[in-house]
């Protein structure tokens, strides 16, 4: 947002006081509307000449008389999500040791950041877009755990760090779309691994808390003309189109009113309703681009 490296701004606050950002749990800084006009500001004056050190320490004021009469133009700064920014949850106080209050992961991540670091998996409430778990052991139930974290702290996607694990369990993480990482792992390796998870993710329908499908665009009667006028016209594909919907339309309805046995299970039901009713919407609109093209009205009599 304002074009400074990490390293640059954490010298500036160190040396110059330049800003007081908040802090966060895990050491993580939060910077204010006004600590970002701030930095911009001084920043723009350096970039004009001005030493560092000798405008570091003015006030938001001074700081404002001299970009003016120096006739440096303000500094828009970029919205905060431009690029692949995401949202990082951390699971495991090791994992955050190792690679957050380090400094490490800081200086290798690009567009993400860290939401929020836990020391349990049953305590992952931040909202983020990928949460990296940091297990000991991977065994039957990790499933469970991982698909529960997800939807309580709404991610589309998981990264599990692991040491040990039975090969059927994380067969079975994989499968439902988690990406398992042997450790020990470096900073490079998890960012890496997040962006996998997370283009993974966006070619599914399902990851997190999924959004409702789109509502029906034909009810049951209207499907039942279609399908009594496929007869009288030379294409059936109005007639198979109207099959697809309802057929999907119903999956849609029974993978909502499947019985959950555990959080895994209740998750990929949530992923088998949405994509049925992602599926419905699109072969519901070339349904509805078929019928404009052969000329057919739903309204009209005559349809059935």
């Amino acid at each position: 947002m304002t074009g400074i490296a990490p390293e640059t701004l954490r010298a500036w606050e160190r040396r110059y006081a330049l800003v007081k950002p908040a802090r966060a749990g895990g050491r993580n800084r939060l910077y204010s509307p006004d600590d970002i006009k701030r930095i911009t500001l001084v920043k723009a004056l350096v970039d004009a000449g001005h030493p560092v050190g000798s405008v570091a320490s003015l006030g938001d004021a001074q700081l404002e008389a001299l970009r003016k009469a120096s006739h440096v133009a303000p500094r828009e700064t970029a919205p905060p999500v431009t690029r692949r920014t995401s949202r990082i949850g951390l699971v495991g106080r090791g994992l955050a040791s190792r690679l957050v209050e380090s400094g490490a992961w800081t200086s290798t991540l690009e567009s993400a950041f860290v939401v929020g670091a836990v020391a349990d998996i049953d305590a992952a409430e931040h909202a983020a877009d990928v949460l990296v778990i940091d297990l000991p052991t991977v065994h039957d139930d990790t499933l469970d755990l991982v698909a529960d974290a997800l939807l309580r702290a709404c991610a589309r996607a998981a990264v599990v760090v692991y040491e040990f694990g039975a090969r059927g369990a994380i067969n079975a993480l994989e499968a439902a779309g988690a990406l398992c990482l042997k450790g020990p792992v470096s900073a490079v390796d998890v960012d890496r691994a997040c962006a996998d998870a997370l283009a993974t993710a966006v070619t599914r329908p399902g990851g997190g808390r999924p959004s409702p499908a789109p509502p029906r665009r034909f009810d049951p009667e209207q499907l039942a003309r279609i399908v009594a006028r496929a007869p009288v016209i030379a294409c059936e594909c109005p007639r198979h189109l109207a099959d697809l919907i309802g057929s999907l339309a119903a999956f849609e309805r029974y993978s909502g009113e499947c019985e959950s046995r555990s959080p895994a299970d209740a998750h990929i039901h949530r992923d088998l309703q949405q994509t049925a009713g992602v599926a419905r919407s699109m072969i519901e609109d070339s349904l509805a681009r078929l019928l404009a093209f052969e000329g057919i009205d739903l309204d009209k009599p005559s349809i059935i």
